[in-house]
């Protein structure tokens, strides 16, 4: 099951703005099951696996 404190969501959406160039929108899975997305417009599109988010084990 998905479960992410208020400091893991930060740091995952800093993470993907980062390693993803993502500024508006995009998604990915992260290794503890949850699939964390930022959607601020419409038609984004979605990464894979990884993403280096405080769940990643690479």
């Amino acid at each position: 099951s998905c479960v992410m404190s208020g400091n893991d969501m930060w740091y995952t959406y800093h993470n993907l703005r980062n390693v993803g160039g993502c500024t508006k929108c995009g998604s990915y899975h992260l290794d503890n099951g949850c699939l964390f997305t930022v959607s601020y417009v419409s038609h984004c599109v979605s990464q894979e696996q990884g993403g280096g988010g405080p769940y990643d084990s690479s």
